[in-house]
């Protein structure tokens, strides 16, 4: 039942998530372009106020950036592979995980359970349902009008039975549900959130989001983790208990590995959540801080930043002023005032560190630690000298 219905919600949502990357790829193609030209004309403002250093490679990347995000975010065929990339690996290694532990067993009683027909969790899971309910009715099948007392015990374990199985089946549903809608959730926004990338701005919500996907991409890993660690430990209970209908007491504590095994699938995705929210709340304390430590600086570096702008500008201007009136064109004008733009910055740059050049030398030769005093003949200074030459007269 439980892998007849994950291969259907399968189905179904894949189906979901390709309607969507249809319906929007239009409306974000725009939005993706306008965001591509505000992030170029970042790129220009600082190649020709030269805010920070910027080469002809940049435009390259932004280039390439822009292709490889409009590829992946706005056509499903290119990020259907990646979908099947982070969805089959996981699933992949939760099978062998089981198979794994499934081959090391010989079945003790087929019509219990089956290891054989094992493949991956969800049929893992399905087995030890199966198991449950089947001792559920050999409680109920060991009656007898002759023994009420033992007829009683058995009709009460084996509705205990078959609450642990309805039980099970349900927490194992539901938390499977959890986790497979949930990543359908979280890859629905996947167009919108690959096209962060585009501004170093937004790159950060990139980030949170791909966190937020592994949160759900987790929860399958740990599912299959604690299945194959429930199939060992029941697998070697009824092979060693010689679990039937002659020992009945091992299915009492069959139940009972059963029970601990649904608590903690109920905690699984907690367990996804804390995994990773530990880089979550790591990238948050450190953007916090980068923030603090941007609004403290804010002020003085805009200002600075500004006035060494302004200062460009105005070279800039008086060069292509000059330039026009001697009869160059428009475009020579232009070119010759980046060029004096530039050329200003790198002379600012000079006088700049010239000062603290002139500032560290006027430093260090007023320092009253780097001058010595002179010493007298006998290695003392020469005031120690003088005081002892007036004791002795």
């Amino acid at each position: 039942m439980i892998a007849y219905l994950v291969g259907l919600v399968d189905k179904t949502l894949l189906a979901y998530l390709e309607t969507v990357f249809g319906y929007i790829s239009g409306p974000l193609g725009t939005l993706l372009q306008a965001t591509a030209l505000v992030a170029l004309l970042f790129i220009a403002v600082n190649h020709v106020l030269q805010f920070k250093q910027v080469s002809y490679a940049d435009y390259l990347t932004w280039g390439i950036r822009y292709v490889l995000i409009s590829m992946f975010a706005l056509v499903w065929g290119n990020f259907s592979a990646i979908y099947d990339v982070i969805t089959q690996t996981p699933g992949d290694y939760s099978a062998l995980l089981v198979k794994g532990v499934a081959a090391k067993f010989v079945t003790h009683r087929a019509d219990i359970l089956d290891v054989s027909t094992i493949t991956d969790e969800y049929t893992a899971m399905d087995a030890f349902t199966y198991a449950l309910f089947w001792m559920a009715r050999d409680f109920f099948r060991d009656t007898s009008i002759w023994d009420i007392g033992m007829s009683l015990k058995n009709i009460g374990l084996g509705i205990l039975m078959g609450i642990i199985g309805a039980i099970w089946t349900a927490v194992c549903a539901i938390v499977i549900m959890m986790a497979k809608i949930g990543l359908m959730m979280a890859l629905s926004l996947a167009p919108l959130a690959i096209c962060m990338l585009m501004l170093e701005q937004t790159r950060q919500y990139f980030e949170a989001w791909s966190r937020f996907v592994f949160s759900f991409l987790v929860i399958p890993l740990l599912l299959a983790s604690l299945t194959s660690i429930v199939l060992y430990v029941a697998s070697s209970l009824l092979v060693e208990s010689n679990a039937g209908s002659n020992n009945k007491e091992a299915y009492l504590m069959f139940a009972v590995i059963m029970i601990a095994a649904f608590v903690l699938i109920w905690k699984l995705p907690e367990m996804g959540q804390a995994i990773a929210g530990s880089a979550i709340g790591a990238a948050g304390v450190g953007m916090g801080r980068a923030m603090t430590s941007m609004a403290l600086r804010s002020p003085k570096t805009v200002a600075s930043s500004l006035s060494s702008a302004g200062g460009r500008v105005r070279d800039g201007y008086q060069v292509g002023s000059a330039a026009r009136k001697g009869g160059a064109s428009t475009a020579q004008s232009v070119w010759g005032a980046i060029s004096a733009m530039r050329q200003s910055k790198m002379a600012r740059v000079n006088r700049r560190d010239d000062r603290r050049a002139q500032r560290f030398m006027k430093f260090t030769n007023s320092n009253p630690k780097n001058s010595k005093e002179p010493e007298a003949p006998d290695g003392g200074s020469k005031a120690e000298g003088a005081k002892e030459n007036k004791s002795e007269e």
